[in-house]
């Protein structure tokens, strides 16, 4: 079976995610962002990125490797009105081949989002014919984490 690459940088999240302990309530959006991309951080570079913040394009992570453009450009949202004003625009004009966005959702919303980012994803002005797109929802309720790829 062939993975992608966004299969595999999530199961390096989980596993780092499950080393990392969590403030008690997701509603602490400002910790659980800040705990959150300090985990990505430290993955980045545990498997060898250069990572960066807030370059290039404005991109709140970009990791890369020697050398070569961006692999992997992250943007994490914590209001839901930015995911379609700013989120999905950066990631659309990064390079990166895997963009990934995380946000924070309630279970009921996920149809919708999911629907309304790939309709707008697929009509993006930059395309790279070999990106991904991996989209983490964490979920209000429980405060748990699920991927779309």
């Amino acid at each position: 079976m062939i993975r992608t690459f966004a299969e595999e940088w999530y199961d390096h999240f989980e596993k780092e995610y499950h080393k990392t302990p969590f403030p008690g309530g997701i509603h602490k959006w400002r910790e659980w962002t800040i705990k959150t991309l300090s985990l990505i951080e430290r993955m980045g570079n545990n498997l060898g990125y250069d990572v960066s913040r807030e370059k290039p394009v404005r991109i709140d992570m970009s990791w890369k490797k020697k050398y070569l453009e961006s692999q992997v450009a992250i943007e994490y949202e914590t209001y839901k009105k930015g995911i379609f004003d700013s989120e999905l625009l950066n990631l659309a004009s990064s390079n990166a081949r895997l963009k990934i966005l995380i946000t924070y959702i309630k279970d009921e919303e996920t149809d919708w989002y999911v629907k309304e980012i790939a309709r707008r994803w697929k009509t993006r002005s930059k395309r790279v014919w070999n990106d991904e797109l991996l989209i983490i929802f964490w979920y209000l309720s429980h405060g748990k984490s699920k991927p779309y790829f």
